[in-house]
């Protein structure tokens, strides 16, 4: 390569846009080069300049562009470790815990290319590297992995090209749902990130959070380790846990707290299916522990803090799953209602920045008067070719007032400074003092049904 700066050593790995290389730099450091032509080049400039700014674990890291040839090199860190394709040709390599804390990377660094205000749109296991973490890679110059490409996408509908922003998040959703079924991962949120309805699909924020929490249980490992048994060796003592009776579908539509109650019986069934050799000393001694049994543990936190009224499901068989007539009104604690109105208002200031109507869906009701708010700001925006940019909104406090049919919360916000731009001319617009509002929420998933400024 120009200026003998970095040599080419083998290939990394062949994704769906084309391959990637290992090479060393003049010191002999180890790096990941992409080659882009010119014209790619020119397209993904904004694109190249987001992802080159995110420092980030779970993220490959651009570390120069460089011209060679008549065409582009990008010299990315080195990333230790397989790519999870590999992995998953390889028996036993991919443990149940090990799954679910390459299922939390993975959203991890979707989080923060979302965050960055970069859609992957071609998320599959040959894009992510597993070593003592997973990394995400080949984040340029997207193609379209098939069969881990979102459903509402066709041959003439590319999901980088066609979908706005907040619809190409929404296709990463369904990727990761889609690689977190192929390792065998078992999360609360996997059936509905497969949502065929991409504004029923959860966000990555709540994807994080519900992981962090399911990994904090005693007793967790990271990525790389490897002190479990086999995946094969378990299933086989413990009965695969696509034998045991699935949960009712309509539980979903219920609640997530039936939901995940029922999820927790079929784990504490496939447990006691476990003979005494598959079970782990605890890390504090006394009594015994698997993966599962932690797993469980942490979905058990999971659902109290999403339900705290909510009454224990008590039967003569541990495998009946409780029923929607058992539920009282779901009400979020108040550091989970915090998380609640930080994405909304993420969403709806991606959905207002895009001027795009359709992402206001993941944010409202249907009927909700505020949506038809900010349906008439996007169209007015439209008419006139204004632009806004760097919209959001400070959150002070957020405390529950109400749960009954609908959860009522009391907010303090502010909306921040940001910039609006009529053609070529770009005024700035300060930001809001703090003041109270009422917002009354339809969920989980949590949709915004009215806002009253107090």
């Amino acid at each position: 390569m120009e200026g003998a700066r970095y040599r080419l050593t083998e290939p990394l790995v062949l994704t769906g846009s084309g391959p990637l290389w290992r090479a060393v730099d003049a010191a002999g450091r180890p790096r990941i080069v992409r080659f882009l032509s010119d014209e790619v080049l020119r397209a993904q400039s904004d694109r190249l300049e987001k992802i080159a700014a995110i420092r980030h674990d779970n993220v490959m890291r651009i570390l120069d562009v460089m011209a060679q040839g008549g065409r582009w090199a990008v010299i990315c860190q080195e990333v230790e470790g397989t790519t999870l394709d590999t992995l998953l040709t390889q028996p036993g390599a991919i443990t149940p815990r090990r799954a679910l804390a390459i299922a939390r990377d993975l959203a991890r660094g979707i989080q923060a290319l979302h965050h960055a205000a970069v859609a992957h749109t071609d998320l599959s296991p040959a894009n992510v590297i597993v070593g003592s973490k997973a990394v995400i890679i080949d984040l340029i110059d997207s193609g379209i992995t098939p069969s881990f490409a979102a459903p509402e996408l066709t041959a003439d509908n590319d999901c980088g090209a066609e979908l706005s922003f907040a619809r190409q998040c929404q296709c990463d959703i369904w990727s990761w749902g889609k690689i977190v079924l192929a390792i065998g991962a078992h999360t609360p949120v996997t059936e509905q990130a497969l949502s065929e309805d991409p504004h029923m699909r959860p966000s990555i924020d709540e994807i994080v959070r519900i992981l962090d929490e399911l990994l904090e249980a005693p007793g967790t490992v990271g990525v790389g380790a490897g002190e479990e048994a086999p995946v094969e060796s378990v299933e086989a003592a413990v009965g695969r846990r696509e034998d045991i009776p699935p949960c009712d579908a309509s539980l979903r539509k219920a609640s997530v707290a039936a939901l995940l109650r029922c999820e927790v019986d079929r784990e504490r069934t496939q447990h006691r299916r476990a003979p005494a050799r598959h079970r782990r000393s605890g890390a504090r001694g006394g009594g015994t522990i698997t993966a599962t049994v932690a797993i469980v543990a942490a979905a058990i936190t999971l659902a109290l803090m999403y339900v705290i009224h909510t009454d224990s499901v008590t039967s003569s068989s541990a495998d009946a799953a409780p029923t929607a007539m058992d539920l009282k009104p779901i009400c979020p604690t108040r550091s989970t209602a915090m998380h609640i109105v930080q994405d909304l208002t993420r969403r709806r200031a991606l959905a207002v920045m895009a001027t795009d109507k359709e992402g206001l869906a993941a944010v409202y009701t249907p009927d909700s008067p505020t949506k038809a708010e900010d349906m008439a700001l996007i169209e007015g925006m439209q008419a006139q070719e204004i632009r806004v940019h760097n919209l959001s909104t400070s959150i002070a406090a957020v405390t529950v007032e109400e749960c009954a049919e609908y959860v009522k919360l009391r907010a303090t916000v502010a909306q921040d400074a940001h910039t609006r731009c009529l053609g070529e001319i770009c005024t700035p617009v300060e930001a809001q003092q703090l003041h109270e509002i009422i917002v009354e929420l339809a969920g989980p998933p949590w949709r915004v049904d009215t806002v009253t400024r107090r």
